[in-house]
């Protein structure tokens, strides 16, 4: 079975550009969470809610329930992320990160 196709994934650069202009209705700790998420990962969801409690959904319309700072399911997706072996096909990573998400919130 093969599980890597020779290709990577890393960062090298990342800019976030910012319209203060939407933002003035948050508070400075939120935003600063929810640019460092931006930052660490790429977010699939952006525009839309996730289903786990997240900073990410902060700036999205439609969520009900906004978390005011990272939660526990940011921060197991954030180790998830960065133990996850970046040579793998893509299916194996997110198989990875699932795996490490489950092992942090249950306290392993």
């Amino acid at each position: 079975m093969r599980l890597g196709e020779g290709l990577r994934s890393e960062f090298y650069n990342i800019a976030i550009v910012i319209d203060p202009m939407k933002l003035m209705n948050f508070e400075i700790g939120p935003l600063s969470d929810y640019i460092a998420m931006l930052a660490l990962t790429e977010l699939a969801a952006q525009g839309g809610c996730v289903d786990l409690p997240s900073i990410t959904n902060l700036l999205a319309e439609a969520c009900g329930t906004r978390s005011t700072a990272l939660t526990d399911a940011d921060l197991a997706f954030l180790r998830g992320l960065y133990k996850m072996s970046p040579d793998m096909m893509l299916g194996v990573q997110k198989d990875e990160v699932s795996y490490q998400m489950e092992q942090e919130l249950k306290g392993h």
